[in-house]
Protein backbone atom coordinates (compact mmCIF):
# COMPACT_ATOMS: atom_id res chain seq x y z
CA UNK A 1 0.00 0.00 0.00
CA UNK A 2 1.27 3.57 -0.81
CA UNK A 3 -0.19 7.06 0.08
CA UNK A 4 0.15 9.36 -2.52
CA UNK A 5 -0.54 13.36 -2.75
CA UNK A 6 -2.82 14.32 -4.92
CA UNK A 7 -3.48 17.80 -6.66
CA UNK A 8 -5.26 20.29 -8.81
CA UNK A 9 -3.93 20.56 -12.18
CA UNK A 10 -4.97 23.37 -14.65
CA UNK A 11 -3.07 24.51 -18.46
CA UNK A 12 -0.33 26.97 -17.79
CA UNK A 13 -1.88 30.00 -18.01
CA UNK A 14 -1.29 33.16 -16.18
CA UNK A 15 -4.24 33.18 -14.50
CA UNK A 16 -4.84 31.55 -10.75
CA UNK A 17 -7.68 30.62 -8.98
CA UNK A 18 -8.11 30.76 -4.85
CA UNK A 19 -10.77 28.13 -4.95
CA UNK A 20 -12.30 25.54 -6.79
CA UNK A 21 -15.67 26.91 -6.73
CA UNK A 22 -13.78 29.45 -9.56
CA UNK A 23 -13.93 25.76 -11.80
CA UNK A 24 -17.74 25.40 -11.95
CA UNK A 25 -17.45 26.13 -15.92
CA UNK A 26 -14.67 23.84 -16.15
CA UNK A 27 -14.72 20.22 -17.71
CA UNK A 28 -13.85 17.80 -15.26
CA UNK A 29 -11.48 15.41 -17.18
CA UNK A 30 -11.23 12.31 -15.24
CA UNK A 31 -11.04 8.05 -15.57
CA UNK A 32 -13.69 6.29 -15.72
CA UNK A 33 -15.85 4.90 -12.40
CA UNK A 34 -14.25 3.04 -10.35
CA UNK A 35 -11.09 5.04 -9.67
CA UNK A 36 -9.95 6.43 -6.47
CA UNK A 37 -8.44 10.38 -8.12
CA UNK A 38 -11.81 10.68 -9.72
CA UNK A 39 -13.63 9.53 -6.70
CA UNK A 40 -11.92 12.12 -4.38
CA UNK A 41 -12.11 14.43 -6.60
CA UNK A 42 -16.03 14.27 -6.69
CA UNK A 43 -15.76 13.93 -3.20
CA UNK A 44 -14.47 17.62 -2.73
CA UNK A 45 -16.59 19.05 -5.81
CA UNK A 46 -19.45 17.70 -3.82
CA UNK A 47 -18.12 18.90 -0.38
CA UNK A 48 -17.79 22.77 -2.45
CA UNK A 49 -21.01 22.72 -4.06
CA UNK A 50 -19.51 22.57 -7.21
CA UNK A 51 -21.43 20.86 -10.05
CA UNK A 52 -18.91 20.43 -13.10
CA UNK A 53 -20.70 21.69 -16.15
CA UNK A 54 -18.90 18.39 -18.32
CA UNK A 55 -17.36 15.33 -17.11
CA UNK A 56 -14.95 13.86 -19.86
CA UNK A 57 -13.62 10.03 -19.24
CA UNK A 58 -10.15 8.85 -20.27
CA UNK A 59 -8.17 5.98 -20.07
CA UNK A 60 -4.64 6.78 -19.72
CA UNK A 61 -2.61 9.88 -17.73
CA UNK A 62 -1.19 10.87 -20.36
CA UNK A 63 -4.53 11.65 -22.21
CA UNK A 64 -5.82 13.48 -18.95
CA UNK A 65 -2.64 15.49 -18.92
CA UNK A 66 -2.37 16.24 -22.92
CA UNK A 67 -6.34 17.64 -22.57
CA UNK A 68 -5.72 19.74 -19.66
CA UNK A 69 -2.72 21.20 -21.05
CA UNK A 70 -4.56 22.43 -23.95
CA UNK A 71 -6.94 24.45 -22.40
CA UNK A 72 -9.66 21.61 -22.18
CA UNK A 73 -10.30 21.05 -18.47
CA UNK A 74 -8.84 20.49 -15.02
CA UNK A 75 -8.60 16.93 -12.91
CA UNK A 76 -7.18 15.84 -9.99
CA UNK A 77 -4.22 13.57 -10.30
CA UNK A 78 -1.10 12.69 -7.70
CA UNK A 79 1.29 15.08 -7.44
CA UNK A 80 4.03 12.50 -8.82
CA UNK A 81 2.82 12.47 -12.02
CA UNK A 82 2.10 16.12 -12.00
CA UNK A 83 5.28 17.57 -11.14
CA UNK A 84 7.22 16.73 -14.33
CA UNK A 85 4.73 18.24 -16.45
CA UNK A 86 4.55 21.43 -14.25
CA UNK A 87 8.08 21.51 -13.83
CA UNK A 88 8.10 21.89 -17.99
CA UNK A 89 5.52 24.55 -17.90
CA UNK A 90 2.88 22.45 -19.52
CA UNK A 91 0.28 22.49 -16.74
CA UNK A 92 0.17 24.12 -13.22
CA UNK A 93 -0.42 22.22 -9.97
CA UNK A 94 -2.09 23.14 -7.09
CA UNK A 95 -2.36 21.80 -3.44
CA UNK A 96 -6.25 20.51 -2.24
CA UNK A 97 -7.50 20.69 1.10
CA UNK A 98 -5.70 18.09 3.40
CA UNK A 99 -8.95 15.96 3.77
CA UNK A 100 -9.02 15.62 0.17
CA UNK A 101 -5.53 15.33 -0.63
CA UNK A 102 -4.81 11.98 -0.17
CA UNK A 103 -5.30 8.62 -1.34
CA UNK A 104 -4.10 5.07 -0.50
CA UNK A 105 -3.16 2.94 -3.26
CA UNK A 106 -3.01 -1.01 -3.27
CA UNK A 107 -1.44 -3.33 -5.00
CA UNK A 108 -3.28 -6.54 -4.88
CA UNK A 109 -1.31 -10.26 -6.26
CA UNK A 110 -1.68 -13.83 -5.83
CA UNK A 111 1.30 -14.93 -3.93
CA UNK A 112 0.86 -18.62 -4.81
CA UNK A 113 1.11 -17.83 -8.65
CA UNK A 114 4.14 -16.99 -11.14
CA UNK A 115 5.06 -13.51 -10.73
CA UNK A 116 7.33 -12.07 -13.56
CA UNK A 117 10.33 -10.40 -12.55
CA UNK A 118 9.74 -7.04 -13.68
CA UNK A 119 6.80 -6.96 -11.30
CA UNK A 120 8.80 -8.05 -8.64
CA UNK A 121 10.86 -5.65 -8.65
CA UNK A 122 8.28 -3.44 -9.14
CA UNK A 123 6.59 -4.91 -5.98
CA UNK A 124 9.88 -4.82 -4.11
CA UNK A 125 10.19 -1.31 -5.38
CA UNK A 126 6.56 -0.48 -3.55
CA UNK A 127 7.23 -1.99 -0.50
CA UNK A 128 10.81 -0.25 -0.32
CA UNK A 129 9.01 2.97 -0.73
CA UNK A 130 6.19 2.74 1.98
CA UNK A 131 8.79 1.33 4.55
CA UNK A 132 10.84 4.71 3.83
CA UNK A 133 7.84 7.08 4.83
Amino acid sequence: MAEEELVLITDASPRRFASIREMRNRTILVFRHGCAYRARFEEWLRHEGVVPDKIIEFGTLDGIVGCVAAGLGISLLPRSVAEKHANDHQIRQYGIPERFGKVETVFIYRKDDYIATPLRKLIDMIQDESSAT
